[in-house]
């Protein structure tokens, strides 16, 4: 580019001074170092998206199994699956199964599941994060 710059210049009779040479490279450096970087921050925001793609899929462990729904108090019942509190003890109201294998259960005693409610809240504080990222991109 310097180049054409100055044959016009020259077939004009006019010289580029050494200063405008340099700024007219520094300017195609720094175009170069801008188009580097734009393919940099494009490399990570699709890297951030696919991320925050599969901690969805994550998520679906998350789910009740009757509700469909993130869980906020998981409890795990003696049939060793998970689910919301408020869900399986309705749920147990009207009926004596496992309502995901629909086998009879030998006890109704529930247990709270305060390492799936950990997990819970940390991955969502980690979306929350990968969202502000991407937002702010």
């Amino acid at each position: 580019m310097l180049e054409a710059v100055e044959d016009i210049l020259q077939g004009s009779g006019l010289k580029l001074k050494s200063s405008a040479k340099d700024l007219i490279t520094e300017n195609a450096s720094m175009k170069e170092l801008a188009k580097r970087k734009d393919k940099h921050v494009d490399f990570i925001k699709n890297a951030v998206r696919g991320l925050a793609s599969e901690m969805e899929k994550v998520n679906e462990a998350f789910l009740c199994p009757i509700t469909r729904e993130v869980m906020e108090d998981p409890v795990i019942l003696m049939d060793g699956h998970t689910y919301e509190r408020d869900a399986i003890e309705r749920w147990l109201d009207s009926h004596n199964t496992s309502p995901k294998t629909n086998v009879q259960l030998t006890s109704r005693s529930i247990i709270s599941n305060h390492t799936l409610k950990q997990q819970i809240e940390s991955s969502s504080k980690v979306g929350q994060e990968v969202s502000n990222f991407l937002n702010n991109l």
